[in-house]
């Protein structure tokens, strides 16, 4: 930056130190996760995240928000003043779209040896998902309809990951009906969502929520936990559960995944949410931003 000075600088979350002051400073933050469920975080990574990420924001010239939850959530936990954080949401590439083609699904199937009949969890492992309560709900569902299972996608056992998972397997017996593809590729993504029965998003916490609007593309119904942020983006595009509550998770489950109607408008409810986040939007405010400052 000292040879090749910018006027903006946008960055997430933590500006570097050597950013001189005569430059703008955009800052992006996705979720304040961090502030909100400290307990959840690694200590070596919340010492880093407590001492910058209050820094960055004080340095910010603008802090871009990607939803009005989270946009709400860094001005309670950190006292930003109200305007200087703007909300630009996120959004999905229209090439994302539902894989309809057989041979291809199969390839996918195979690679990643998915069962024939399964409820789908996408992303990181860490403790805030809170996937040992849909694994403990799921169990619930397994006395109803014995032939489905879950598929949790993503890396087992990577960073922070959530050590209870692994209790709730054994507690509740599913460990042998509950599937660990690992790590899915990104140019698999829209087929694994495709073969699934339904994608299930059982959250504590979140900032946005990609993949709701990834299962919204590939034409699959939808449940996820009862969050603000998950009726902004969803709106009536979802079924929403108490994570909380076992019992209802495992009914919300076995709703998605039997009753017709209430999958046939779940799927065409997303397909019109779609409509609401759009990259080219984005970019205008994006570029109203970078004006503005």
């Amino acid at each position: 930056l000292r040879k090749n000075p910018v006027d903006v600088y946008h960055t997430q979350y933590i500006t570097p130190l050597f950013v001189s002051r005569k430059i703008k400073v955009i800052t992006h933050i996705h979720d304040v996760s961090f502030a909100v469920y400290p307990q959840y975080i690694k200590k070596s990574d919340l010492f880093f995240l407590r001492m910058l990420i209050p820094l960055s924001l004080r340095r910010a010239d603008k802090i871009i928000a990607v939803s009005d939850f989270t946009r709400t959530e860094i001005i309670r936990h950190y006292g930003i003043a109200p305007e200087k954080v703007v909300r630009t949401y996120n959004a999905l590439d229209g090439a994302f779209q539902r894989v309809t083609n057989a041979d291809l699904l199969e390839t996918v199937r195979q690679k990643y040896a998915l069962p024939e009949q399964f409820i789908l969890y996408l992303g990181t492992m860490q403790p805030r998902k809170n996937l040992p309560a849909l694994v403990r709900g799921f169990a619930k569902l397994t006395r109803r309809l014995p032939n489905i299972k879950l598929v949790l996608a993503g890396k087992r056992h990577g960073h922070n990951y959530d050590q209870q998972i692994d209790q709730a397997l054994i507690e509740s017996g599913v460990e042998s009906t509950v599937c660990f593809p690992g790590y899915i590729e990104e140019t698999d993504k829209a087929a694994i969502l495709s073969l699934a029965t339904a994608f299930a998003f059982p959250s504590v916490y979140e900032g946005f929520g990609v993949p709701v609007l990834e299962a919204f593309a590939t034409e699959i119904p939808v449940t996820v936990s009862d969050l603000p942020v998950f009726h902004e983006v969803a709106g009536q595009a979802a079924l929403f559960f108490d994570s909380g509550v076992l019992d209802q998770i495992g009914e919300i489950l076995y709703t998605i995944c039997t009753d017709k109607i209430v999958r046939e408008r779940l799927v065409l409810e997303g397909k019109s949410r779609l409509k609401v986040f759009s990259w080219e939007q984005s970019a205008r405010e994006l570029i109203q931003i970078y004006e503005s400052v």
